[in-house]
């Protein structure tokens, strides 16, 4: 079961607009991504580090080239293993796999495991750390070469438990270190706050250059922290500055709903900073970040869940210009709550040179009570003055696939990702949906829809599901949370966006919820003719 959905009161009732799904022979046209040299990761034994029962493995998923070969590497946590020889409960370590030009994932034992057990390492795995729980890729010292960020979400500072922490690695040729180059907390000096119980920091991460300095920076969020003499739940968000050898802890600032400026103001479960995603959404130069604010309060008294845009400017993130959406500003309606916000992801779906941003509501229900938790997903495009309302696009898998095929416990639009899978400089989106029943109860799936001049299309789209159609993996399994998260690199170099997707409940070899992943690679065509079905994404040409 996925056990990182934030907690909210009671489910969704609602209906919203949709847009309608195109004839059913429209649906199979070239979608980018292809079956065709298709590989499953399981989670494997590598020397000292053997799957265990509940090992979640690609419950967090990212890509970086963290060697600099011209090929994007694949970082998968796995938060609940127990470490090496199974010796610290829930401690958590990271596997990494890297890409090579031409040919894809590494097909062997994966490269490198991260872990606080590794020598060296500033600071001790310990049972509970859940170290892996979120991953964010970037080049914070501006080297070359791509770096990862851990969120340590439940480690214990100062004898606070579950206060969280961060930590980086730096790549280089020979890529990631086994043990962090630098750890960080909100006891760390130069990083503002204090720890305290349950705060999680390092439960979201996002990572981009939002001051234009040419390093990228690094912002941190928490599932249940506050800032002092805030109300609990409120949230915040630390931005730690990139630097040239490591980042700037002294330069760290904090943004909350009650900093000066910002729209609204902090209240009891907001949860400001519970997920993240940073874009260029006005096409200024700098970076701006999507702060998840999924318990935010509507005027209709319910946490129905906002999203907060902040701009980026030659002086880091600032107040001016700082949009607050809500689902009702794009279109769609909140009478529960439907965890608008729990997921974010960027891509320029319509090619603009402005971002998109792409909106999750996993626990949207319609029909009253008649759908519960089917789930739902808002596209809306970037503009000049930041997010464009009017552009807003609402999916639902009824409008994408057809009548019926919404449905209860569905949880479409719980993780999302943007990439070029077909190669035609118009972004794409993968949307999970990992509670989606087919032969089996929640076998999961993942729908594609593809880029275009007015954004995201289901002219051409695909349902993807472990086992069927060149998908490689093991069919009909149920609860296996096929889709929980998503990852978008070029794993072999050759310019096309590929797809890495998690099912960190799969089970295997008599061990329940150890994990699983599987990529997908993206070529320019992907019609399915050498297979002899239109259903199937296959590939003549890479």
């Amino acid at each position: 079961m996925i056990g990182r959905v934030p907690t909210f009161h009671g489910l969704v009732v609602a209906t919203s607009m949709v847009v309608a799904a195109p004839p059913l022979a429209a649906q199979f046209g070239a979608v980018g991504l292809s079956g065709v040299r298709a590989q499953r990761f399981a989670n494997e034994a590598l020397v000292v580090y053997g799957p265990e029962a509940n090992d979640q493995l690609a419950l967090s998923l990212a890509v970086g080239d963290f060697n600099g070969d011209g090929a994007d590497d694949l970082a998968a946590g796995a938060p609940f293993d127990n470490n090496a020889f199974g010796a610290i409960p829930d401690s958590g370590i990271v596997v990494v796999r890297y890409g090579v030009p031409g040919v894809g994932l590494n097909a062997g034992p994966a490269n490198d495991v991260l872990t606080q057990a590794a020598a060296g390492s500033p600071d001790p795995a310990e049972a509970g750390d859940e170290l892996g729980a979120a991953l964010a890729s970037c080049d914070l010292n501006a080297d070359g070469f791509d770096d990862l960020a851990v969120g340590v979400p439940s480690e214990r500072i100062l004898g606070f438990g579950n206060a969280g922490a961060v930590q980086v690695h730096f790549g280089s040729s020979t890529g990631l270190p086994h043990a962090a180059d630098q750890f960080l907390s909100q006891d760390s000096p130069g990083v503002p706050g204090d720890p305290d119980h349950v705060f999680q920091f390092g439960f979201a991460l996002a990572c981009a250059d939002v001051d234009g300095d040419g390093f990228d920076d690094l912002m941190i969020g928490s599932l249940s922290g506050r800032v002092a003499g805030a109300p609990e739940l409120s949230g915040f968000l630390i931005v730690v500055p990139g630097a040239p050898l490591s980042l700037d802890l002294d330069g760290s600032y904090l943004v909350s709903q009650d900093s000066p400026g910002i729209v609204d103001q902090a209240e009891w479960g907001d949860r400001f900073g519970s997920t993240l995603a940073a874009g260029d959404f006005d096409g200024d130069g700098f970076a701006d970040v999507a702060v998840g604010v999924s318990g935010e309060t509507g005027a209709n008294g319910i946490q129905c869940g906002a999203v907060h845009v902040i701009r980026g400017s030659a002086l880091g993130l600032t107040a001016a210009g700082n949009q607050l959406w809500r689902e009702t500003d794009f279109g769609a309606t909140c009478a529960a709550p439907g965890g608008f916000a729990i997921a974010l992801a960027v891509g320029d779906f319509d090619s603009d040179g402005r971002e998109d941003l792409l909106v999750g509501l996993p626990l949207k229900s319609f029909g009253g009570t008649a759908i519960p938790i089917g789930g739902q997903a808002i596209a809306v495009r970037g503009d000049v003055g930041g997010l464009n309302p009017s552009t807003a696009q609402l999916w639902v898998e009824t409008g994408i696939h057809g009548p019926g095929n919404t449905e209860s416990n569905d949880l479409f639009g719980y993780a999302l990702v943007a990439g070029d899978f077909d190669g035609d400089d118009f972004d794409d989106a993968a949307i999970g949906h990992p509670g989606e029943s087919h032969v089996a109860p929640g076998d999961g799936a993942v729908t594609i829809l593809m880029g275009g001049p007015s954004g995201l299309s289901a002219a051409r789209r695909h349902l993807l599901r472990s086992g069927y159609w060149g998908t490689p993996g093991i069919a009909d399994q149920p609860s296996r949370t096929y889709g929980a998260a998503l990852a978008a690199g070029d794993f072999d170099g050759d310019s096309h966006h590929d797809l890495a997707i998690g099912a960190p409940d799969e089970n295997e070899n008599g061990l329940a919820d150890v994990g699983a992943l599987v990529a997908l690679y993206g070529a320019l065509f992907a019609d399915g003719f050498e297979v002899g079905t239109t259903g199937l994404w296959s590939v003549a040409v890479p």
